[in-house]
């Protein structure tokens, strides 16, 4: 998980609710990005699974790379990276998985803080849940 800048993600959270602009997306850690999803996902009653860190995998190489969600709703399945504005990029290992989903068929994209400002994440999960566009 990302670095700790202080903020949790209730704290985030609370900023946000309270019509604050808070933190800008550059400032938003990964745990703050998945806090805001989670809550989406249970609004929209997606079912979803985060991969943590592989080392509690015994087989590590299994799980190494593998994108931080996946989430099923009624519209399908979704496999999401999720990564702070300012490191966009993955391990080759991540990338390893993004091509093996894709090519296997699979819902594959990175989410960002700033698909969540844009509302590119609500769409997704909304279409995800089954919800009309």
């Amino acid at each position: 998980m990302a670095e700790d800048d202080g903020m949790s993600a209730e704290e985030f959270r609370a900023i946000a609710a309270a019509g604050s602009t808070g933190p800008s997306v550059w400032q938003m850690t990964e745990e703050q990005l998945e806090a805001e999803i989670l809550a989406l996902c249970e609004e929209r009653e997606i079912t979803w699974a985060h991969i943590d860190t592989p080392h509690h995998n015994r087989k590590r190489h299994n799980l190494a790379g593998f994108p931080d969600l996946m989430l099923f709703g009624r519209g399908g399945s979704m496999f999401r990276e999720l990564k702070r504005q300012r490191n966009p990029g993955g391990s080759p290992a991540q990338t390893n998985w993004k091509y093996w989903l894709l090519a296997a068929g699979q819902d594959y994209a990175i989410w960002q803080p700033r698909d969540l400002e844009s509302g590119r994440i609500k769409r997704e999960l909304d279409r995800l849940a089954g919800r009309p566009a």
